[in-house]
């Protein structure tokens, strides 16, 4: 088991597990009413996000894709294959329109659910394992692990405009937040 999360109902609890398989419980029975094979058997699945509007699912995995299933009709939607390194973290926007995928690739691809066109890549110091979008607003928080030299904790404030051929909304502003951790890498303090 990687990575679990509940329905927005409340009645079900996804699971990631090894051999790309998402196990699906009833709650609170803790009853397993479905296995999806929804990554190659050779890919652990590693991240999940249920979208807002209880319609979706994503999945991340170690072969590097997304897969966004429809819920309602258990079959794969799209995928997003834009990374190259193993998904750790994706997450919704709170109207279910985005979705964040990050990777250590170094930078968060920010897509449009419905057909997966890129709304806008931001270019990070370290690899994202973790990511939440405000419930209210398009706030990206995330957390990219950076090992610096005789550094402290900082924070960034990323401002990512969607790209100039997209006119579904030109006036579109997404604003990320990242907790940068890093840790001293020098003699004084080894590892």
């Amino acid at each position: 088991m990687n990575e679990f999360v509940y329905h927005p109902s409340g009645k079900y609890l996804f699971v990631a597990t090894g051999q790309g398989r998402v196990e699906i419980f009833k709650m609170p029975e803790l009853e397993l009413v479905r296995t999806v094979a929804a990554h190659s058997g050779q890919s652990n699945c590693v991240a999940l996000a249920v979208s807002p509007d209880g319609k979706r699912v994503a999945v991340g995995a170690s072969d590097a894709l997304c897969f966004i299933w429809s819920i309602h009709e258990t079959i794969c939607e799209r995928n997003l294959g834009r990374l190259d390194y193993h998904v750790r973290a994706v997450a919704f926007t709170y109207d279910s329109q985005l979705i964040a995928t990050g990777s250590e690739d170094h930078c968060i691809d920010i897509a449009y659910v419905n057909d997966g066109s890129r709304v806008h890549e931001i270019r990070l110091e370290g690899e994202v394992y973790s990511a939440a979008w405000h419930p209210q607003q398009l706030i990206l928080a995330l957390h990219p692990r950076v090992i610096l030299v005789n550094e402290t904790v900082s924070v960034y404030d990323y401002l990512a405009t969607p790209v100039e051929s997209d006119l579904r909304n030109k006036n579109a502003h997404i604003h990320c937040c990242a907790y940068m951790e890093t840790f001293r890498n020098d003699s004084k303090y080894p590892n």
